[in-house]
């Protein structure tokens, strides 16, 4: 687990132009920095490093082939390195250090492309292969590390933070308009774009080719999930896949923890880790005036699985000291309420521990979401309805009008009935500010909001199918495992989550539907894989999952005082939102007000620390990036 950026250009760079990046990426590798400059001087690679493995000398990046020919940086870790240098040691290969990165540049210098999809693990690597003249990025199966990149002038850069990115005088912190526009609509940043102009995310299981003697730049991806015969549907089958996952992440050379919710998906992954690590250490995290339940839980299942838990007790604190310093780590707005304790949780445990398992994944993975059941029971209406759901959709159009009017707003959540697809339906009940809320809120017309679940929805498949993978490609990497990452790296911490074993999500992407969710039951085939492992108390334990109070914080008169500190912000002033509309929509009848004000008191506070504070004489008008002002009229 580190953090990477580097340069490829047709001209030759100076060191230095990587030096503030690597700076600016310093908590996420506190134990050493590297930089790396080819012979021609075109390419300049830079690592900062968290020592995991072989934490001597031997396993610093960048990792150089012999005469510069080839260069390679990696975040993250590859489980299955022991095996790949076993069949590499076979073929002639010679290791220096005992790390993972030597391993992993050995096998693309011997199989190139098709490398990456022999690679297990979470990664953010790049490769610069002086022969073919050719840097390839690339990014794990399911977007547990992230990676960024930037086209320059002269070729392109690329980092695992934006952060990173904007210390170049190529870039500046301005905001991308349409990418607001998808904040609004989902809480995040999605897919391959970033709240910052200028600059993309590489997606999940994507590998990017560039060429600096053409400038050709191509992004493709490289593995996709599909339902594949399985072995089994047997809860043996299941269990075995679940302790082989848990135990190929307890590779350290460093102490390791696990942090424990008390839910099925962390008490999972304990109880599978403490078998191998008996003195394993837990960690919990909760609010004085939260569901004291959380911590009871997780009390429970320490108890039962003997491990050494630690926890802290949060106080709301100053709210907006709070906000301001989710808006540094993160980056890019994130408006889930976790990211708030989640900063703590990851202080808490690095005290102890450098790396951490989680159980984050399992809901999207086995199907354990609350709203899966809500798409269900709609879904399950329309089929009973026949032919007479053809009228649906004209009925649509009528409701949508409707909630454009005063006070009507909450009329739009019919939506998840009367939707002309999947996405149509699924962004109500997954969704925030409908199109012509965003009209509201920012004056001007905006995209459809559900492009995203378009995108990802696969008619193909059984629809329980349809809603994990539109989770799996939306929801988890660009919300949840964003989360996980910027929080832990914040702390110089590891953070790894289990249950995105690439071999035990394909497994389970291949059962029926009913092996997943039925009859208001959740993730049927994991409850029954663990119920030998887990006490009868967290078996039998609702769906909560753990989030601040946040809308306790804004009800009463809280909410009020949110919608002015909301109207007397920057976006405001700016005149990006438009506050008095916003604040109408807000006090009628909107669906999900409160947690949209949360949404929009997360972006002031984002805009603050990225656009206002880092640019303190900005103009209102070069806030947007390029070309932006004519699609804002």
């Amino acid at each position: 687990m580190c953090g990477i950026a580097g340069i490829v250009s047709r001209k030759p760079s100076a060191p230095d132009r990587l030096r503030a990046a690597l700076d600016s990426l310093a908590a996420r590798g506190p134990d050493g920095t590297g930089i790396w400059r080819s012979p021609t001087g075109r390419v300049v690679f830079g690592h900062r490093r968290l020592a995991i493995l072989d934490l001597s000398l031997r396993g610093a990046q960048p990792n150089v082939a012999p005469g510069g020919s080839s260069a390679f940086v990696l975040n993250g870790e590859i489980y299955n390195f022991q095996a790949l240098r076993t069949r590499l040691e076979a073929r002639g290969e010679h290791f220096v250090s005992t790390g993972d990165a030597e391993v992993a540049h050995a096998l693309l210098r011997r199989e190139g492309l098709p490398g990456i999809e022999e690679l297990d693990g979470m990664f953010a690597l790049a490769w610069w292969n002086e022969e073919a003249g050719q840097l390839l990025l690339a990014r794990d199966h399911f977007g547990v590390k992230p990676l960024y990149y930037a086209l320059l002038p002269s070729g392109i850069a690329f980092a695992s933070q934006p952060s990173a990115l904007l210390t170049l005088p190529e870039l500046s912190a301005r905001l991308d308009p349409e990418v607001l526009s998808d904040y609004l609509s989902y809480g995040y940043v999605p897919f391959d774009r970033c709240i910052f102009a200028g600059i993309r995310k590489l997606p999940p299981a994507h590998r990017l080719l560039f060429e600096p003697a053409t400038g050709r730049i191509d992004v493709a991806p490289y593995w996709t999930l599909e339902r594949r015969a399985v072995s089994s549907r047997e809860p043996q089958e299941l269990r075995t896949l679940l302790r082989a996952a848990v135990e190929s992440q307890l590779c350290a050379d460093v102490s390791v923890g696990a942090l424990l919710s008390g839910g099925l998906d962390s008490t999972t992954v304990t109880s599978l880790a403490v078998r191998q690590l008996p003195a394993l250490r837990t960690f919990a995290v909760g609010y004085r005036d939260g569901d004291a339940s959380d911590r009871y839980h997780a009390r429970l299942a320490s108890w039962a699985l003997r491990t050494r838990h630690g926890e802290r007790l949060l106080d709301v604190g100053e709210l907006g000291d709070r906000l301001a310093q989710a808006a540094d780590i993160y980056e890019e707005p994130i408006a889930d309420a976790r990211g708030l304790p989640m900063i703590e949780l990851a202080r808490l445990c690095r005290k102890t521990v450098k790396v951490v398992l989680s159980g984050d994944g399992g809901d999207e993975v086995f199907g354990g979401y609350g709203w899966h059941l809500t798409g269900l029971r709609y879904e399950g209406i329309r089929e009973a309805m026949g032919p007479f759901s053809l009228l649906l959709p004209p009925a649509q159009q009528l409701v949508s009008r409707i909630a454009r009017m005063p006070g009507l707003a909450r009329a739009a959540g019919i939506a998840r009935l009367t939707g002309e697809d999947l996405a149509a339906r699924y962004f109500p009940v997954r969704g925030f500010f409908h199109s012509f809320e965003q009209e509201q809120v920012l004056g001007r017309a905006t995209q459809d909001p559900a492009w995203l679940f378009r995108k990802f929805d696969r008619p193909e498949l059984p629809f329980v199918h349809r809603l994990l993978s539109i989770d799996l490609h939306t929801y988890l990497p660009d919300n949840g495992l964003a989360l996980v990452d910027r929080s832990t790296m914040a702390a110089g911490l590891e953070a790894r989550v289990p249950l995105l074993s690439r071999r035990l999500v394909e497994h389970v992407f291949s059962f029926p539907p009913d092996r997943l969710v039925r009859d208001g039951t959740t993730k049927v085939a994991f409850r029954e894989a663990i119920s030998e492992w887990l006490p009868p108390a967290i078996l039998s334990r609702p769906k909560a999952g753990f989030s601040p109070p946040f809308k306790r914080w804004l009800a009463g008169p809280r909410f009020e005082a949110g919608l002015r500190t909301f109207s007397a912000g920057r976006l405001a002033a700016d005149g990006i939102v438009d506050p008095v509309r916003t604040c109408a929509l807000l006090r009628g009848g909107t669906q999900k007000r409160r947690n949209k004000l949360w949404l929009l008191l997360r972006l002031e506070s984002w805009y603050r620390r990225w656009i206002v504070d880092a640019r303190p004489d900005i103009q209102a008008s070069e806030v947007y990036g390029e070309n932006a002002l004519s699609s804002m009229a």
